[in-house]
């Protein structure tokens, strides 16, 4: 199934001139893909999230046709298909940042992150500073946040409680009991396994809250622009407020809360893309 979607959507794909390339990493590669503007003479590197392949995100980029950008979108490690050839989800994404930049000898880039990529474009740019510019849409902090969003208050604090005493048993029954019935919890479970390699909740948990913003935010100096949607499902929009107020090295922090009244509300304002990029030509300069 990959291969046949890989194969019909480079067959018609023609929004950009293009050139594909898998970058060595660890023994493997991450798949990357170079969308071309005639002339351009920067970059803008292109992070994305938990879900999803390079390809699905290429589109979003129509809105940077005829700019000074060219385009460098990669699946980094667990993400796309990656996880195929061995490769799992880490928070250190400076480390296949910095193969990527490596690979096509870049000095400067700058950088956005998609969902979550929005977490992983802040942490890249704490530790890699060829990312001379940091764009997140929308801001991601942790994932726990998330899962306190679904759950709701009593329910996270429960299981909070229960991850400090390692009740890796009951809290592996309880969420399993809960996704039986639960679709978009049994996907998002199925999802984790593939990205990260772990086969339970605990561990999933454990892992990925690993991607936590709180103690790199003081490393970013970098120019920043934060987009937040005032009904993103995933990401509680007050977040955006604990991102600037961290960011205390960055001279110029540019933020953008969209609402119902904008348009662009939603988790990376789909339906109102064309808000986003607005912000962010505009932040860019293009």
């Amino acid at each position: 199934m990959y291969a046949g979607f890989i194969r019909t959507f480079y067959k018609s794909y023609n929004d950009f001139a293009f050139e594909r390339h898998k970058v060595p990493y660890e023994g493997a590669y991450l798949p990357t893909l170079l969308l071309k503007n005639p002339n351009a003479q920067k970059t803008l590197l292109v992070l994305g999230g938990f879900d999803g392949y390079l390809e699905e995100i290429a589109s979003f980029f129509k809105h940077m046709k005829n700019t000074d950008y060219n385009i460098l979108i990669f699946d980094g490690p667990g993400q796309g298909n990656t996880s195929s050839h061995g490769l799992t989800f880490i928070p250190n994404f400076e480390k296949p940042v910095s193969k990527v930049l490596d690979y096509f000898s870049l000095n400067e880039v700058d950088a956005i992150g998609l969902s979550w990529g929005g977490y992983l474009v802040l942490r890249a740019a704490a530790f890699e500073k060829r990312i001379k510019r940091v764009i997140t849409m929308d801001i991601f902090y942790s994932p726990m946040d998330t899962v306190r969003m679904n759950l709701g208050f009593l329910k996270f604090m429960c299981l909070s409680i229960l991850l400090r005493m390692r009740a890796d048993s009951f809290i592996n029954k309880v969420i399993n009991k809960i996704a039986a019935k639960d679709v978009d919890m049994m996907w998002k479970l199925n999802n984790g396994y593939q990205l990260t390699g772990e086969n339970n909740p605990y561990d999933l948990i454990n892992n990925l809250k690993r991607h936590n913003a709180k103690s790199i935010l003081r490393f970013i100096n970098q120019d920043c622009l934060l987009l937040a949607g005032k009904e993103d499902q995933y990401v509680p929009y007050k977040r955006l407020f604990t991102i600037k107020k961290g960011l205390v090295n960055s001279k110029k922090i540019e933020t953008k809360l969209f609402t119902k009244e904008t348009g662009g509300e939603q988790h990376c304002q789909i339906g109102r893309m064309d808000l986003a990029f607005n912000e962010i030509s505009n932040f860019l300069g293009v």
